[in-house]
């Protein structure tokens, strides 16, 4: 073989290569534009590849869409609007879906109505199910004017997942501000504000509470929780948040390791009709710790409009319930519906040593504390308002 000959096989094998090479880059660059693509203002169809609202960009949303197996991605600035009854849904069909709305405090994103006079519940909401990955996050978020649905639902929808929340606004909405079912939760819930809604700020499980965190400003609505086993088995705690949680059906905190329910001095704890709040169910362990202060009461109480004695079963301390349970500078009324005595608060084969102190019980519909025979409270500097039965029984 001669040198040209040589030299002419080299130089058509780079070529090959540097097309081979163009072709390949071609094809990452197809791929990419095939799964990252940025969305059209004006989304009438689901999103099925992963996609991005471009920075300081508005879109409208209109009707039900669907985000499924995909990421959807939302740059600060963006502007998200919604006609009438239209949701964005994630997670339905497929898992791996997620939604990434970060803003920061200079460029939020903002979920609003596309209508000229927005109201409360223009559109229904954004709503996250069983396939939404847990690291979806809205950060620096306004969420306005939604809540259009009826019944369980709110401007924020979570199911059956966990998703981050931070330093966002929810307001005007229609129905509640978030809801949450009994397996939804927060992976973080700080610096928020909710205001201004039709019904509860927030509606979530008893276990997952505590999900809840801190620096939040919930104004004119309360935070309802539905009943169900608190069974953490590490210490978890309700926050203050300058409004009432309302408690809807029985609440029992127990659990084989022992769970332990901390409540932040000042809150309100409200029960609707006939619930029941249970320590140390049966004979696993839990641990109720409400210690307030003499400026910063906790007060248990009837959520009714017009209270009277025996809306709610009163705290009840049962077999499981630990040596740990403190109840200091509390406020207890309105208690005694189907419990041991009537009381606000009954023991029943309580075995550890509760302490109740500078506690004010009363309204109660029989007797302000009820004590078997086989429970050993610690009781100090207690006092009682007006109970048909007298202030204390122990057998």
């Amino acid at each position: 073989m001669n040198f040209i000959t040589l030299r002419t096989l080299l130089m058509s094998f780079f070529v090959i290569i540097f097309v081979f090479s163009c072709k390949k880059d071609e094809s990452k660059e197809e791929n990419s534009n095939i799964h990252n693509y940025t969305l059209s203002s004006n989304i009438t169809t689901n999103i099925t590849h992963n996609a991005t609202m471009e920075d300081g960009k508005t879109y409208t949303i209109d009707g039900t869409i669907y985000v499924d197996g995909v990421t959807l991605t939302i740059k600060p600035g963006v502007t998200v609007k919604f006609t009438k009854n239209s949701s964005i849904i994630f997670g339905v069909h497929a898992e791996d879906s997620r939604l990434i709305a970060n803003g920061t405090s200079s460029k939020p994103i903002t979920f609003t109505s596309a209508a000229y006079h927005p109201a409360e519940g223009d559109w229904n909401n954004i709503k996250f199910t069983s396939g939404t990955l847990n690291n979806s996050s809205m950060k620096y978020c306004n969420i306005i004017y939604a809540g259009g649905l009826t019944g369980d639902n709110a401007a924020i929808d979570i199911s059956d997942c966990s998703i981050t929340i931070e330093n966002c606004k929810i307001e005007y909405s229609g129905n509640r501000g978030i809801d949450l079912d009994n397996g939804g939760k927060f992976n973080s819930f700080t610096g928020n504000t909710i205001k201004n809604c039709t019904n509860e700020a927030i509606c979530l499980y008893v276990n997952n509470v505590h999900t809840i965190g801190i620096n939040n400003t919930i104004i004119d609505n309360s935070i309802l929780v539905k009943g169900g086993n608190f069974v953490q088995e590490f210490s978890k705690k309700w926050r203050y948040v300058g409004v009432p949680y309302i408690i809807e059906d029985t609440v029992n905190i127990f659990s084989a390791p022992g769970s332990k329910l901390i409540i932040d001095a000042g809150n309100t704890i409200k029960f609707k009709k006939g619930a029941v709040f249970s320590i140390g169910t049966g004979a696993k362990s839990g641990t109720l710790v409400a210690n307030g202060t003499t400026d910063s009461v906790i007060t248990f109480t009837s959520a009714e409009t017009y209270k009277k004695a025996g809306d709610w079963s009163g705290l009840i301390f049962d077999k499981g319930a630990s040596n740990g349970c403190i109840i200091n500078n509390c406020i207890i009324q309105y208690g005694g519906k189907n419990n041991s005595g009537h009381s606000d608060i009954s023991f029943n084969e309580t075995h550890g040593n509760v302490t109740i102190s500078n506690t004010y019980i009363a309204n109660a519909k029989g007797y302000g504390i009820y004590i078997d025979s086989l429970s050993t409270p610690i009781l100090s500097n207690n006092t009682f308002g007006y109970n048909p039965y007298g202030e204390l029984f122990q057998e």
